[in-house]
């Protein structure tokens, strides 16, 4: 756990959440990539205009504040909605 009113420890807990930061910005741009590729060989038409609206940065599943919540309960369900056996 990364918490503290020290400056030192403040600051290693900025370093480590721009780490993981840009790990997933990195990650976005690999993704879209792959994605505008596997578009443009399906045949469709995307231009570098249309490309130059894209960002890897405004996305919903990046936080720099840290904070993440974690349904544990949805989490924990069977996928099909059914029981599973013990």
């Amino acid at each position: 756990m990364l918490r503290g009113r020290e400056f030192g420890d403040q600051v290693q807990t900025f370093s480590c959440l721009s780490v993981l930061h840009n790990a997933v910005v990195a990650w976005n741009m690999l993704q879209i990539e792959g994605i505008v590729n596997q578009l443009r060989t399906e045949g469709n038409k995307i231009d570098d205009e249309t490309l130059s609206h894209v960002t890897p940065l405004i996305r919903k599943h990046i936080n720099p504040f840290g904070r993440y919540h974690f349904d544990l309960n949805r989490i924990r369900q069977p996928r099909g909605g059914g029981s599973e056996n013990p």
